[in-house]
């Protein structure tokens, strides 16, 4: 088992070429990083949390977990340096978590100093903790060896099985930086025995996190993003005999956007495109042969799938108050003055909005 943790680590070293000119028995090397921000009566300090793997024959656990303190972002180095006495090769973090608290009062402090620093790859993940991330990093995991590979495989592959926001350094870096535009990124929570799931995504306001929402909102902001992803819709109706049908959906989507003018305000009208195939019938709703309800499934999901839009879109424009579905990308081309000299948000929250879903079903799973 420390074979393979340490062939990993080598593979990571020489294909990233960060070996920070160290032997890597002068090196630690993270899996990830979780910054936090600690108040209390004696005022505010932040901390960070790293997971690396133990490469030593005798080392009783696979990982170990350090945290440092400091009352700014750099000055927890300092700390690092004092209870460490390897260096961190920064090129090999997989993985940056930003805690509750911190995302709530803004991570200006901890990216500034990451985009500051070339070492921090461009190709790191991001997310959100519902906790400290300390209360994640040192969870015992129960089928990884290492809780940081856990975090990985959860961040990298759920937006392929699930409709969840995926954001690397290079993106958060463009939609901090570039007007009309806004970050999003899951959050990781825990449930069950201990046990990491994505429990929804956070609104980003630039730096500033304004809001968290659900899972199955989450679906409907990828959706609206347009950001391509795949997954499975539940969804249910009532058919032509007044009888309940529960489905399942499974597939990918697309959008498209069409904007204009109207009296000084932005109509935007977005268009979602969901293709696939029916996974489950539970009520057992006849497919095969029978193309009318092919088409009564696919209306329904439309239905909903709009639906669960423009419930988002209003929580957006009213409660949230910020663009989290990129539509300032395109006021940004057609209209620069609105993105450019105003701000955007206030005026994404003016604009008039509308939602069409086409639904693609192409295989209902029975056999004619």
């Amino acid at each position: 088992m420390v074979k393979q943790l340490l062939m990993m680590v080598l593979l990571a070293v020489v294909l990233t070429g960060c070996w920070d000119a160290k032997d890597i028995d002068d090196l630690f090397i993270p899996f990830v990083g979780g910054y936090d921000l600690i108040e209390n009566a004696g005022g505010k300090k932040y901390s960070l949390t790293v997971n690396f793997p133990t490469l030593s024959r005798n080392a009783k656990e696979n990982s170990d977990v350090m945290v440092v303190e400091g009352e700014t972002i750099a000055a927890t180095r300092i700390d690092r340096g004092n209870k460490s006495s390897r260096g961190m090769a920064i090129g090999d973090l997989r993985v940056v978590l930003f805690g509750n608290d911190l995302a709530r009062r803004g991570v200006h402090d901890v990216v500034d100093l990451i985009f500051r620093d070339p070492r921090f790859s461009n190709t790191i993940l991001l997310a959100v903790t519902e906790v400290r991330t300390t209360d994640i990093i040192t969870i015992e995991p129960h089928n990884y060896q290492t809780v940081g590979q856990n975090i990985i495989d959860l961040l990298r592959n759920s937006p392929k099985n699930s409709f969840i926001p995926r954001e690397r350094l290079h993106l958060f870096r463009k939609d901090l930086l570039t007007e009309g535009f806004n970050p999003v990124l899951p959050v990781i929570g825990v449930h069950g025995n201990n046990k990491l799931k994505i429990s929804g995504a956070a609104l980003f306001k630039k730096y500033k996190m304004v809001s968290q929402i659900s899972t199955d909102e989450t679906a409907a902001l990828v959706w609206l993003r347009g950001q391509e992803s795949y997954g499975d819709v539940f969804y249910s109706f009532t058919d032509q005999e007044g009888k309940t049908r529960q489905i399942t959906f499974e597939g990918q989507n697309s959008r498209s956007v069409k904007a204009k003018l109207v009296d000084g305000l932005p109509v935007f009208e977005i268009n979602v495109n969901l293709e696939g195939y029916i996974a489950e019938s539970i009520d057992t709703m006849e497919f095969a042969g029978k193309e009318e309800n092919v088409a009564i499934a696919a209306r329904a999901l439309e239905e909903e799938v709009r639906r669960r839009c423009e419930a988002l879109i209003y929580d957006l424009q009213n409660e949230h108050r910020v663009d989290a579905i990129l539509l300032g990308r395109y006021a940004r081309a057609k209209w620069p003055p609105l993105v450019q000299k105003q701000d955007w948000d206030e005026v994404f929250c003016k604009s008039a909005i509308k939602v069409k879903v086409n639904v693609k079903i192409e295989s209902t799973g029975e056999v004619a």
